[in-house]
């Protein structure tokens, strides 16, 4: 698509009232603002400025605009926000397919997702309702699911026989579609738990068997169609991802049961993957949400292989990683159905990755540990350790594997190198942390506003040289004023807009929000320019004061007296000492 389109379906939304629909927000001045849905906290930072369509909270310095805010909130890439926003206003957005392939593709996803929701609809209908269920209500109700969660998570009952193709059929759905969405009527006298994306829209079924009957697999899953992929889906995301943003952690479990009774205590950031092991893709998926996730799979042999299998891809991630126990119990859902106040508990109590691995390694171990068992548990956590990008995170696990087998750390260093190297090229591109705004941008921002300031305070390239971006867009803004075509800074930016990466279309947004942040604090615009020329003056000033001193010192010990004096000339001359 093209920079028009965005354009213009970004000038079709009105961002507060987008946030609004996430965020209860205040008017502020010429801003809005509320508590972040970014990050935790007390008192509300998050702004939103209605006239320049942007966002940014100062607490945690996330910034942008309609589409990256839709990005962050509902964890979608690019494309997929700006669709869903262009849907919104009724854009019908140019793509490189042709538009009637993109409009076929598009219906067909839209009737499939209308079929699962009319069959989710009717499996909850019989769940609750038809006498076929009540054994199916019963062990439900014997499992402490409540009459609210089956309303939140649409669980249901699919009865025998071909009750719902038949129902689906007079609804008018053909069957090829039935055939495509994956045949919602394969599920026979199975509890029904409708799997959705992150937007909410039913992709397809997870179905449990009833207790006692031996016909088939506890568990099977609608096969994958063009809306189901098992790999990507999280169970419970969907219901919990305001939470798991705003905690910025997910605790992963091991089931849709698991997931349906940490919600209803209040563990509302659980969720599971959908009957399959759990993938990269998982993971890539729940990154969007948090950075932090607690595994929390099952205590037998084969949870414990599985937690191993994701605490790695969990550091390749770049992830925070715990690991929780049961207190006893084989899961999650066997400890809140006994104790359910041990369950946050134990999730408060959950270790490091490596801190649990460590310990699984010595549980069969006998005391004291005999050096082929030390090197067995070496050989086994160190492999992991060297998965760390960051060598103080490192560093600190050394230290810690090496305390708790009485050995060297340097052997453990050395034994590290020896393992096999992780290829940098596997691992995820690293995010870039929010980091304060710089003087210079943050000068920059005052003369976007207001570009009468640079001859006021004397602003010019020289003070952004040590940003060479800050330094062309600087040029370009004085360019436009001083040729007399300044409007504002809305015009300027929109002209530019070829010129200027949407990357850095977020970074100005950021500097303006600062701005208007400011004058909201303190005094007018010109004092806050002032402020920040003379700042970065002086600290230009007393940068070029240390290169001289270098130099001079450089010279002294070269035993090169002419340079010397030449610098001490120099420095003079910048002192204002010569007379």
């Amino acid at each position: 698509m093209s920079e028009d389109q965005i354009q213009e379906v970004k000038d079709r939304v009105d961002l507060v009232e987008l946030v609004k629909q996430y965020v209860p927000l205040k008017a502020s001045g010429v801003n809005h603002k509320g508590a972040c849905p970014f990050h935790k906290e007390k008192t509300p930072s998050f702004m939103v400025n209605s006239e320049r369509q942007i966002y940014k909270c100062f607490g945690c310095n996330e910034a942008g605009d309609a589409i990256s805010f839709v990005q962050k909130i509902e964890g979608l890439n690019f494309p997929e926000a700006l669709q869903l926003l262009a849907d919104r206003v009724g854009i019908k957005l140019k793509r490189q397919k042709s538009n009637v392939q993109y409009q076929q593709e598009k219906d067909q996803k839209t009737t499939l997702y209308r079929i699962n929701a009319a069959s989710a609809k009717f499996f909850n209908y019989i769940l609750q309702n038809h006498p076929s269920a009540q054994l199916a209500r019963t062990y439900l109700i014997e499992r402490g699911i409540k009459p609210e969660s089956i309303e939140k998570f649409q669980v249901g009952f699919a009865p025998a026989g071909g009750v719902l193709r038949n129902w689906l059929v007079k609804q008018g759905v053909k069957p090829a579609d039935l055939k495509l969405v994956g045949q919602p009527d394969r599920f026979r006298n199975r509890i029904i738990f409708p799997l959705r994306d992150p937007l909410g829209n039913v992709v397809g079924f997870t179905g449990r068997i009833l207790p006692g009957d031996k016909s088939g697999p506890k568990y099977f899953n609608t096969p994958e169609t063009p809306v189901f992929k098992k790999s990507q889906l999280l169970y419970g995301l969907y219901e919990g991802r305001q939470q798991i943003r705003r905690d910025n952690l997910a605790v992963m479990v091991e089931g849709q049961m698991d997931v349906i009774m940490s919600h209803q205590i209040g563990i509302g950031v659980a969720v599971a993957s959908s009957g399959t092991a759990l993938t990269e893709n998982h993971w890539r998926v729940l990154r969007r949400y948090a950075s932090r996730v607690i595994l929390a799979l099952d205590a037998d042999q084969a949870g414990i292989a599985a937690t191993k299998k994701s605490l790695k891809m969990l550091i390749n991630q770049d992830l925070a990683v715990k690991v929780t126990q049961f207190k006893g119990k084989k899961d999650a859902g066997e400890l809140i159905a006994e104790q359910p106040d041990q369950w946050p508990i134990a999730l408060k109590e959950a270790q490091s990755g490596i801190d649990w691995l460590i310990a699984v390694n010595l549980d069969s171990l006998t005391r004291p540990l005999s050096a082929q068992a030390k090197r067995a548990v070496a050989a086994e956590v160190l492999p992991f350790i060297k998965l760390f990008s960051d060598p103080v995170e490192q560093a600190h696990y050394l230290a810690q594997l090496a305390k708790t087998l009485g050995v060297n750390e340097q052997s453990l260093r050395a034994a590290l190198s020896r393992t096999i190297s992780h290829k940098a090229s596997d691992r995820p591109p690293e995010i870039k942390k929010n980091e304060q705004l710089t003087l210079e941008e943050r000068l920059l921002s005052v003369v976007l506003i207001n570009p009468e300031l640079i001859s006021k305070f004397d602003v010019t390239a020289e003070l952004f040289e040590s940003d060479p971006w800050l330094s062309w867009l600087f040029n370009q803004v004085e360019n436009c004023y001083s040729s007399g075509k300044w409007q504002s800074t809305a015009d300027f930016l929109s002209k530019n807009k070829e010129s200027i990466s949407r990357e850095d279309q977020l970074k100005i947004t950021s500097i303006l929000m600062e701005i208007d942040r400011i004058q909201g604090l303190d005094s007018s615009l010109e004092a806050v320019g002032l402020e920040f020329a003379t700042r970065i003056k002086r600290k230009r000033r007393e940068s070029t004061k240390i290169d001289i001193a270098e130099r001079i010192a450089k010279a002294e010990a070269a035993g090169d007296r002419g340079q010397v004096k030449d610098l001490m000339n120099e420095l003079q001359n910048f002192l204002g000492l010569k007379k």
